[in-house]
């Protein structure tokens, strides 16, 4: 299992909120530099709401 699933499962079970975005076949970051693929405007937009919803606008 990779570090990023068992990081996020730790964090669960401490009670934290956790959102995880697996893109198969994709490293890690990737979306940085595809920047106006349907994957990069995915994360950005699932980044966005959860920093939104954390943090407020």
């Amino acid at each position: 299992m990779s570090n990023a699933l068992l990081t996020n499962i730790a964090l669960l079970k401490a009670g934290a909120e956790t959102q995880l975005l697996v893109l198969e076949g994709r490293g890690h970051g990737e979306f940085n530099y595809l920047v106006g693929t349907p994957e990069a405007r995915d994360a950005y937009d699932l980044i966005w709401f959860f920093f939104d919803r954390h943090l407020g606008r």
